[in-house]
């Protein structure tokens, strides 16, 4: 029953976890200060950054951004991918 509860309800989750990743980054886009160009930073920042490239980074609020964007992206994917393997693994079963 467990696995069929959970079959059903983590494409949901992965949906609901994708969502609340976007409100977060575009929150830590308005917090660093980048007011202008907002959506190009947001597409281009779903990477992961080098340090060398935060380093070569000239605008200070655009390295803050791109140091916890990295943190929040590597937390997310963390997340999903663990997600999508349990229900593989569920749905193997």
């Amino acid at each position: 029953m467990l696995y069929n509860y959970l079959g059903e309800y983590i494409p949901i989750a992965i949906i609901g976890i994708a969502g609340i990743f976007a409100f977060i980054k575009v929150v830590f886009i308005r917090i660093a200060g980048l007011r202008h160009n907002t959506s190009q930073i947001f597409v281009e920042s779903f990477g992961i950054y080098s340090e060398q490239s935060i380093k070569n980074t000239f605008h200070k609020h655009l390295q803050s951004y791109y140091k916890s964007s990295n943190k929040i992206n590597k937390l997310f994917y963390l997340l999903i991918t663990s997600m999508l393997a349990l229900y593989i693994f569920i749905n193997m079963l």
